[in-house]
């Protein structure tokens, strides 16, 4: 994440919007997921949450959701 913090910020945001990064963060999560025992089903939901959040923010608007809480 480091390096990540080196790149300009608009150079970020656009890689956050690149299809294989968005791939990634579904992987995280339904892994992060299934380690915490959720169902697949809870992981599906979540997973659909996770796509629509995408559809609808910006890359910005993301990351002030998760750094607020």
């Amino acid at each position: 994440m480091s390096q990540a913090v080196a790149v300009p910020e608009e150079v970020r945001y656009k890689l956050c919007d690149m299809g294989y990064y968005n791939d990634a963060m579904k992987g995280y999560l339904i892994a992060g997921m299934r380690r915490m025992g959720f169902s697949e089903i809870e992981i599906r939901k979540a997973v659909l949450g996770m796509m629509s959040a995408h559809d609808e923010l910006t890359a910005e608007e993301a990351e002030k959701v998760y750094t607020e809480g």
